[in-house]
């Protein structure tokens, strides 16, 4: 083989075998998928391909997460795929829809090579040291690849299942619930395999997709007024239809364009209680329905090789769009979102699929240990409330389509009433074309609506239970929540969260390297402007169901010590430095200005005025966080439970 590099531990062979077992991989995924989507599964997930087993070594499994009591069926149908690949192979054009989409995310990478984390450098240092694994320049990588890629057949990538699959070297494993449900048997499954092994399947049919992604041109709005924002280096744009859309460049992603858009409202809007997962999960469902004339499935296979995308969601506040692409790609975003507002798609046999696999996963999930603490705690701090809303069964009943569509229909239809945000590597006059085109051009209402406050309040005073939950491993969990509503200031919010990190570090020597009682001490302390001004210190720790009681005090043992006695300069200056270190560094990516525009727009605070920010926080002196502490911890709700294993 070729060298790669002249080191002899990365070749060119070795670059192309890993791309063959991506593509093998990606490709086998894409038709599982696919008939996930269509609703012709006896499984729930599956999976075809080689795969990282245990360090050092790799394993080809076929395996499958069956529907209940269709362990036969879901085993059948995981190994057909394989059968259908050791038997027909794949197709060309599955190959180059898979090496356009893995050139795409290759070119994203070398662009943005400048924004690589240290724990990506450290993670490849890792695997080389310990793995013998190659460290490759990202560019250099790139260039291999590209003169790879002409060379790769889909033949050579189906050929590969030949070489992996064997019958000599097998583990049969089945594992699931131990009551009410049958499992398949060693022989069982035995037969199964013997029996599929070399029977005869249809070669898979790809349909490739061709067209446009929106066949009649919208009617372009205009700009009514422009309005200069210097404090951000970006500008304000009035529509025609009523809608701002905000823009600024950002460069420091290079091959990123972000898209954002809120307009308030959202699920607070409503007083049905049982409308309201419907209205939670409109956009996460309307986005496995695809869009317009095309399904999930095909609406992939329309975006091969463009990196872009743009969802909805509706929040309790707010109704939202996110999206983000490639600069290149930035005309398919803004068509994806103008599509998301004009041609929703509602499709039957996809909503029955993703109701079918959430009423599979309620049953999965019910009476987990899990389960039972997120819901109890979801419950107790809202006090009871009737729009907190547990996931079970009956929940899943509540998410008929019609009830989607309607939610979906009411909040994702009002142009007037969103601000739109263009956050990223786009030239102005680009933003402002495509912005008249795809947003200027979406039909407004006039509504002006604003969220509703439905008064859901964690219960007054103190609330202490110890609740038992069925453990395999037995441990104890032990989780304390302050809450106190009153009137919200931003160095208060900076405050608490300081306070946070101070509670942290101190409870890692106390609970966890003194007593030796956990591994630590998760604790966050916030604050939150709506739907009311309210501030909460949440703390958790696991421990030994027998030091559970002995361990808690001493959580409310160094808040006492706060209040009395402060916090000293060390500690504090530790906390500030570290929030500063990480504030200067968020600004070195498009994100924070996006986020930092945002904010501005909903709360009028600019976070990038030192004033606001630095400044700010490195005001905060020892005597501050006392002060904050005895005047939030003095008349805070408590919510204090201890989730034990249940005695047999």
């Amino acid at each position: 083989d070729k060298e790669y590099d002249g080191k002899g531990y990365a070749t060119y062979q070795d670059v192309k075998n890993g791309l063959m077992i991506g593509f093998y991989n990606s490709m086998v995924g894409e038709r599982i998928g696919e008939i996930i989507q269509r609703g012709q599964a006896p499984y729930v997930k599956a999976s075809v391909g080689f795969f990282g087993m245990v360090k050092g070594y790799y394993a080809y499994s076929v395996s499958a997460t069956a529907k209940p009591n269709q362990e036969r069926e879901a085993l059948i149908g995981a190994l057909e795929e394989h059968e259908r690949i050791f038997q027909h192979g794949f197709t060309e054009d599955e190959l180059n829809r898979a090496k356009a989409n893995m050139l795409t995310s290759l070119e994203s990478m070398v662009k943005d090579k400048d924004k690589t984390s240290n724990d990506t450098y450290a993670e490849e240092m890792q695997s080389h040291f310990l793995g013998n694994e190659a460290i490759i320049n990202i560019e250099d990588y790139a260039e291999a690849v590209k003169e790879i890629l002409p060379t790769i057949t889909a033949e050579e990538v189906s050929e590969q299942a030949k070489r992996w699959w064997k019958t000599d070297n097998r583990t049969i494993v089945i594992s699931g619930p131990s009551e009410g449900v049958t499992h398949l048997t060693e022989q069982e499954a035995r037969d199964i395999l013997a029996e599929m092994e070399g029977k005869e399947v249809s070669a898979y049919e790809d349909n490739s997709v061709k067209g446009n992604l929106i066949e009649k041109e919208p009617t372009a709005g205009t700009i009514t007024k422009v309005k200069e924002l210097p404090q951000f280096q970006a500008e304000e744009w009035t529509l025609s239809n009523g809608a701002k859309v905000i823009y600024r460049k950002a460069d420091y992603e290079k091959d990123e364009v972000a898209l954002a858009a809120y307009s308030p409202g959202g699920s607070s809007l409503y007083t049905d209680v049982n409308f309201l997962p419907a209205a939670s999960n409109a956009g996460q469902f309307a986005s496995n329905y695809g869009l317009g004339t095309y399904d999930e499935i095909a609406l992939g296979k329309l975006l091969t090789g463009k990196k872009a995308g743009c969802e909805v969601s509706i929040s309790g506040l707010y109704e939202n769009v996110n999206g983000s692409s490639t600069p290149k790609d930035f005309e398919t975003m803004m068509q994806l979102m103008y599509l998301r507002f004009m041609e929703p798609r509602f499709d039957t046999l996809a909503h029955k699929v993703i109701i079918e696999r959430n009423h599979i996963y309620a049953k999965q999930i019910a009476g987990q240990p899990q389960t039972i603490m997120r819901d109890s705690l979801s419950l107790i701090s809202a006090n009871y409330s009737p729009r907190v809303q547990l996931f079970n069964d009956a929940y899943v009943d509540r998410l008929t389509l019609d009830r989607i569509e309607k939610a979906y229909r009411d909040r994702i239809c009002d142009a007037s009433d969103f601000t739109f945000f263009i956050v990223g590597n786009v030239d102005k006059d680009t933003a402002r074309v495509m912005a008249q085109k795809y947003i200027g051009s979406l039909p407004s209402l006039y509504r002006n609506e604003k969220w509703v406050d439905r008064q859901v309040r964690a219960p007054k005073g103190k609330v202490e239970k110890n609740i038992e939950i069925p453990l395999e491993v037995p441990k104890s969990t032990v989780i304390v929540l302050f809450n106190r509503e009153m009137k919200y200031t931003l160095k208060e919010a900076y405050t608490i969260n300081i306070l946070g990190n101070i509670l942290t570090n101190r409870y890692t020597k106390t609970i966890r390297e003194e007593q030796g009682g956990t591994y630590g001490v998760g604790v966050s302390g916030s604050a939150s402007r709506e739907p009311y001004n309210n501030y909460n210190m949440y703390m958790t720790f696991e421990c030994d169901p027998e030091k559970a009681n002995e361990l808690k005090p001493l959580l409310y043992k160094e808040v006492d010590n706060i209040i009395r006695e402060g916090v000293t300069e060390e500690e504090l200056s530790k906390v500030v430095k570290n929030t500063l270190k990480e504030a200067e560094q968020s600004k070195q990516h498009n994100a924070y200005w996006l986020t930092t525009l945002v904010t501005y727009y909903k709360t009028g605070v600019n976070l990038n005025d030192p004033k606001n920010m630095e400044t700010l926080v490195a005001s905060i002196q020892p005597k501050d966080v006392q002060k904050f502490a005895k005047k939030f911890f003095k008349d805070a709700d408590v919510i204090d439970l201890i989730f034990s294993p249940q005695q047999k």
